[in-house]
């Protein structure tokens, strides 16, 4: 399927996966898929008739990703082990995962940097060529009310 306005203005000038690459099936895979941005940028795509595999931390995430339909992955970007032999040779990847406030576990460290580079070091493995990433620029690292 030719790409519509939505995945060429993502995507600028890099091309669409090509479907008949070696190295497993070609796909627009989505990691941050059910966040603000994420979730907007899957509703752009399939709306283009593109089909999507996005990557899932929760049952309830997942859900609403089928739902919309979408192939979904239940990997965390934070646990390396998830991420395995997700990814494909002709795979683009579209990382969208990011915090603006640091909860528990999740802090800028684990998501924004480790996670980042799990998902950089499967995409590695794999021999991904085409990694979009966008991270939240909402967050500080320094606290309180001068902030």
């Amino acid at each position: 399927m030719e790409p519509g306005p939505a995945l060429m203005a993502l995507l600028g000038c890099c091309p669409v996966p090509d479907h008949g690459n070696i190295g497993g099936p070609s796909m627009i895979v989505i990691a941050g898929a059910s966040g603000f941005v994420g979730g907007h940028v899957v509703d752009s795509l399939l709306s283009d008739g593109i089909d999507l595999s996005c990557l899932a931390r929760s049952e309830t995430a997942a859900n609403a990703l089928v739902s919309k339909g979408c192939r979904v992955v239940r990997a965390d970007i934070t646990m390396p082990e998830t991420l395995a032999g997700i990814l494909h040779q002709g795979d683009f990847v579209i990382h969208l995962v990011g915090i603006i406030e640091e909860k528990g576990p999740a802090t800028f460290q684990t998501v924004h940097v480790d996670g980042t580079r799990n998902l950089v070091a499967e995409a590695k493995r794999a021999g991904v060529r085409h990694f979009f990433y966008s991270q939240p620029w909402g967050h500080t690292e320094a606290h309180g009310p001068d902030t």
